[in-house]
């Protein structure tokens, strides 16, 4: 039975079938179980991330890194490889803000100016402005915090 594409999956075993049949798809085979794929090859970390949308954590980490070296060309580079990869701005920004949360190397009003920094961002996401514009501006954020 196909569901209709504005389906909202309620249960965790129906988010997993929503999530693990595109990853069959990808791969034009069908599932033998659900943790491998009829040519006996694994589901890999990677088919799940890049199906469900999901950053990996080390891209978000090494952004907080480059954001804390200091160099705007840094920054800016980053910038533009993370859209050249294809990611998503309202991911990279909600990855982004669990991260900054539990980040050591800022004191809470650090945090806080960044956050609401990285809030009006996403705002203006919403509204319809350039993602590069906005990652940079809460990239910036964060560097002139860090240093």
């Amino acid at each position: 039975m196909t569901q209709p594409p504005h389906y909202r999956p309620d249960s965790d075993r129906e988010r997993s079938r929503c999530l693990l049949l595109p990853i069959s798809q990808l791969n034009r085979d069908s599932f033998q179980s659900v943790s491998t794929l009829k040519s006996g090859s694994a589901v890999s970390e990677e088919d799940i991330l890049e199906v469900s949308g999901f950053i990996k954590l080390s891209v978000i980490d090494r952004w907080l890194q480059v954001c804390a070296s200091g160099s705007f060309e840094r920054v800016q580079s980053f910038v533009q490889g993370v859209i050249a990869d294809g990611y998503a701005a309202n991911q990279l920004f909600s990855q982004l803000h669990d991260a900054v949360v539990y980040l050591d190397r800022l004191d809470d009003p650090k945090k806080a100016k960044v956050l609401e920094k990285l809030s009006m961002c996403d705002r203006r996401l919403m509204d319809g402005a350039s993602e590069y514009l906005q990652l940079m501006d809460v990239s910036c954020e964060i560097m002139r915090q860090s240093c």
